[in-house]
C-alpha cells in the first residue's frame, strides 16, 4: 500500500541530450506529436523544452548586442579620452 505522503508516480529526468535530441527532431519538421510519441513524452513537456531554448538563444543574441556595444562605447571613450588630453596638452 502507498503512503499517503509519497507520490505514486515518479518523476522522470532528462539530461541535456535527451532534450538536444528531442528539439533537434522538431528542428528536421517533426511534428511535436510525432516526437513526443517517439520519445514517450507529453506534448506539454516538449513545449516547455521549445520555449526555454526559444528563450535561452534570445538571451544569448541580446547578450552579443550589448558586449558589441559596450566595445563601441569603450573605443568612443578611448577616442573622446584622447581627444582631451591631445586639448590639454595645446
Amino acid at each position: 500500500m502507498a503512503s499517503p505522503n509519497k507520490p505514486t508516480t515518479s518523476q522522470r529526468k532528462f539530461d541535456k541530450a535527451f532534450k538536444a535530441e528531442a528539439l533537434r527532431m522538431l528542428d528536421e519538421g517533426q511534428s511535436v506529436a510525432q516526437v513526443a510519441k517517439s520519445l514517450n513524452v507529453s506534448d506539454q513537456l516538449l513545449h516547455t523544452w521549445k520555449h526555454a531554448h526559444k528563450k535561452q538563444i534570445q538571451k544569448q543574441a541580446s547578450n552579443g548586442e550589448l558586449l558589441a556595444e559596450n566595445e563601441r562605447l569603450k573605443a568612443q571613450l578611448k577616442r573622446a579620452e584622447m581627444e582631451r588630453d591631445i586639448l590639454k596638452k595645446a
